[in-house]
């Protein structure tokens, strides 16, 4: 069975703590615990790019249903636990995070 699409509260949940500055700072933590075993920054980098792109690509799909959401709930009161208003929100935050996450330099350290 197909399961159900995430509610509002669900996306805004993920979507507030997804912030480019908390994944900046776990990056950098993951580059401070990998030095010691890989000494080259070139090598790290070849690891932690693909675990960017796999967020930015999960942030891009919630992006995505939270639009479908938002233009759903047009005219509509509720439409499955999406208001309009916050829908459009979480859509502008995740824009947002989407624009600074695509500008995270993981060679950088």
């Amino acid at each position: 069975a197909t399961p159900a699409p995430p509610t509002h509260a669900e996306v805004a949940a993920i979507a507030a703590p997804a912030g480019a500055e908390g994944m900046r700072g776990r990056l950098a933590g993951l580059r401070e615990t990998m030095a010691p075993y890989l000494e080259n920054p070139a090598t790290r980098t070849i690891l932690l790019r693909p675990v960017l792109r796999k967020t930015t690509r999960a942030l891009e799909e919630l992006k995505r249903h939270a639009t479908e959401r938002a233009a759903a709930a047009e005219g509509e009161a509720v439409t499955g636990g999406w208001d309009k208003e916050p829908a459009e929100a979480v859509v502008e935050r995740l824009r947002e995070v989407l624009q600074e996450m695509k500008a995270i330099d993981v060679s950088s350290g």
